[in-house]
């Protein structure tokens, strides 16, 4: 009878505990189970991370389209990558930008592939007019970006606005001077023809421009507003001045609708060229 007791006696006090550890254990087994969680996900995360930056991901070779005037070996080096070096070390973006450094270049655009290539696109400028700058020549783009300096006009029409002296001048920048905008949309209002080598256009202070055939015929342009009209016979007048062999000191195009020649006293034209 007293074993009895005493069994009958201890199995509440083990079924007690049981039930009262019960409850306590479930908090610590669900953060133990939330740290696992947390450390198998940041695990995933850090080698997800780290992947591209391993000995399989890294770049094969660099492939640039849209090069003519600027060499593929001079866009590969201003993107200073070499092979063997991790896909992801440098952005997309960022090589943009160091190809776009290039004074030639106007745009980029930059694609990388997992395997190791990176394909560049690039497209170049276009040349439009030179600029006399102390002595040398500033190739310029429509938007009057300095693409270059070269000694000679390298075949384009010549550009000077008569202004202020440039106080400096900058590669892959735009010339500093409020005058080559309008300059460079004047030249692009007159007829093709005129817009070849050997041709000077002169923007004077007060607004006015003139324009120097290669081979020394002055036109007086005037303003540039109604340029188009005024000039659209011009190629045709100076093919009737050239084959009749007339020697004019300039044309004068500057009011609407009429044309004025000024015979020159010798030679084929007094016009001069910057």
């Amino acid at each position: 009878m007293a074993a009895t007791n005493a069994a009958a006696l201890a199995a509440p006090s083990t079924r007690s505990a049981a039930s009262a550890d019960g409850p306590a254990l479930r908090p610590r087994l669900s953060a133990l189970l939330l740290l696992c969680r947390f450390g198998t996900i940041a695990a995933l995360l850090l080698a997800a991370a780290s992947f591209p930056q391993s000995s399989f991901f890294t770049i094969r070779d660099v492939t640039v389209r849209g090069a003519n005037a600027v060499s593929s070996a001079e866009v590969v080096a201003l993107t200073r990558l070499r092979p063997g070096d991790p896909v992801g070390a440098v952005p997309p973006d960022e090589l943009a930008r160091r190809v776009a450094s290039h004074p030639r270049v106007r745009s980029v655009a930059v694609r990388i592939t997992p395997s190791g290539h990176v394909h560049i696109q690039i497209t170049e400028r276009t040349a439009v007019a030179a600029l006399p700058f102390r002595g040398r020549y500033i190739v310029i783009d429509p938007d009057g970006i300095a693409m270059a300096e070269r000694d000679d006009p390298a075949g384009l029409p010549v550009i000077a606005p008569q202004s202020v002296p440039l106080p400096w001048m900058r590669l892959g920048v735009a010339v500093p001077s409020a005058a080559i905008p309008e300059t460079i949309r004047v030249l692009a209002d007159l007829p093709p023809e005129l817009r070849a080598g050997g041709v000077a256009l002169q923007r004077f202070p007060a607004g006015d421009f003139d324009m120097v055939t290669a081979d020394r015929i002055t036109i007086r342009l005037g303003r540039p507003y109604g340029l188009r009209e005024r000039t659209a016979a011009l190629p045709q007048i100076l093919s009737t001045i050239r084959s009749r062999g007339i020697a004019v000191e300039y044309v004068d195009l500057r009011f609407s609708g009429s044309v004025v020649l000024k015979p020159a006293g010798t030679g084929q034209g007094a016009g001069t060229q910057p």
